[in-house]
């Protein structure tokens, strides 16, 4: 596991760093301007962000998503609310190409 950070306090400065181990196969480094997969830490971004949008009036949790997403959101889950999308009932699939095992999903961490 590797760990990357940028730090900017107040626009003075920045400081950059890593730990940790990038590739668990070859055991290479991790550096500070990698490119790292975020996983579900992004779910609660997404939500506070679309929060922040429903508060603003921008969007309704109550709406069907394609109606927002029309190009992401396939045509037979039309009537999927984003409520639904933010609390993980909407039916849509994880991923495409069915399920994996847990060895090829650690393996593309």
């Amino acid at each position: 596991d590797a760990t990357a950070a940028l730090v900017r306090v107040g626009g003075d400065g920045t400081w950059r760093g890593s730990t940790g181990v990038h590739d668990l196969t070859s055991g290479r480094a991790a550096e500070a301007g990698a490119r790292f997969r975020a996983g579900s830490v992004t779910k609660t971004f997404t939500a506070a962000v679309v929060l922040q949008l429903v508060d603003e009036r921008r969007i309704s949790l109550d709406r069907s998503a394609r109606s927002y997403l029309s190009g992401l959101v396939p045509a037979a889950y039309g009537g999927v609310t984003v409520r639904q999308l933010l609390n993980h009932t909407s039916g849509i699939p994880a991923a495409p190409g069915g399920p994996r095992t847990p060895e090829d999903v650690y393996a593309h961490r």
